[in-house]
């Protein structure tokens, strides 16, 4: 019956060490490395997956960076890069 309680304990570290290495901590300082605006819906999306839930989250970070991209489309057109491949 022991062995019971250390299946949560041993799940929770296993998504733990996934979810650290998916979020690819040696990109951290490039994306600190953004403008203000990006920055905050990083954290915003980051805290509302935390806070309220990942389809929440989701949901309010597609919306607000879309908004962030049609405010900046008026911008030059190398001023915007595509994402990473």
């Amino acid at each position: 019956p022991l062995a019971g309680y250390l299946v949560m304990p041993a799940l929770g570290a296993l998504l733990l060490i996934t979810a650290w290495n998916m979020s690819e901590p040696h990109k951290w300082r490039g994306y600190w490395a953004t403008p203000l605006a990006e920055r905050g819906l990083l954290v915003l999306t980051m805290v509302l997956t935390v806070v309220a839930d990942l389809t929440i989250a989701i949901g309010v970070g597609v919306v607000l960076g879309l908004a962030l991209r049609l405010r900046d489309a008026g911008a030059k057109p190398g001023a915007w890069s595509g994402p990473e491949r």
